[in-house]
């Protein structure tokens, strides 16, 4: 009979030791404490696992453009028209053939002493010489032009060094019935005296002179366009200079 209650109580305690390692019994308290979960999919709020259902949301990273505002496109606030297809080229200065073309016309066809010529560089026309207020006081450069060139054209465009004098570009046009000695012109606007600058002057702004003085008269018709040239009659005595890269027609 001893034996036999020895045994009882034997597997008691095997099955109690064995209940307290499956439930974490504290067998000094009494209190049975539940196991922490490490299941990735568990619901703790205290879970960091992205795929959690109660774990913060994942952050959605916005797609960045190819093109950050501060890489964008320099926004040119240059107006003036550039080389483009939009545009003819009157003269490059060149071509011997194409330099021959240009001729100089002096006030000594009407008494004065200015003088004025032209001289080339690989890349540019200089026209020079000196203003003698004593007399007609101008001197100037002329080109022909083919008919129709400058049919659809609304900009003339320079690229040129000026020396700070005023210069005026010319134009004559083949309208019937035009009086011969009307000039359409404008003057061309420098502001850097000294540096190769890109101007341009608009058809649309010439004005009709006669001798330099301004006349009614129809106004310039560039389809029937026959000359261009540039001249310089400010009133001021003494040196002059201005080089010439390029002149362009533009639309």
């Amino acid at each position: 009979m001893g034996n036999r209650a020895a045994l009882v109580l034997a597997a008691i305690t095997l099955v109690l030791t064995s209940c307290a390692s499956d439930s974490n019994v504290d067998t000094s308290s009494g209190i049975t404490t539940a196991s922490t979960s490490t299941d990735p999919t568990s619901t703790d709020p205290t879970s960091t696992d992205p795929t959690s259902n109660a774990g913060p949301a994942p952050t959605t990273v916005p797609e960045v453009s190819s093109t950050s505002p501060d890489q964008s496109e320099p926004n040119n606030q240059d107006t003036t028209p550039a080389a483009s297809s939009s545009c003819i080229r009157l003269a490059s200065f060149d071509t011997r053939e194409g330099n021959d073309l240009w001729q100089v016309v002096n006030d000594d066809v009407m008494g004065g002493r200015s003088l004025g010529d032209l001289s080339f560089t690989d890349t540019s026309m200089v026209f020079a010489g000196a203003i003698n207020t004593d007399g007609g006081g101008f001197s100037s450069l002329r080109l022909q032009l083919e008919p129709n060139l400058l049919a659809e054209a609304t900009t003339i465009v320079f690229r040129a060094k000026a020396d700070g004098r005023s210069y005026d570009v010319t134009f004559r046009d083949e309208l019937e019935g035009r009086n011969r000695r009307v000039t359409h012109r404008t003057t061309l606007p420098f502001k850097s005296p000294g540096e190769w600058e890109t101007v341009s002057i608009e058809i649309g702004d010439l004005y009709e002179t006669i001798f330099g003085e301004p006349v009614e008269a129809e106004p310039f018709r560039p389809e029937l366009a026959s000359r261009i040239g540039i001249m310089i009659s400010d009133g001021i005595h003494g040196p002059f200079e201005l080089a010439i890269e390029w002149i362009e027609a533009c639309t």
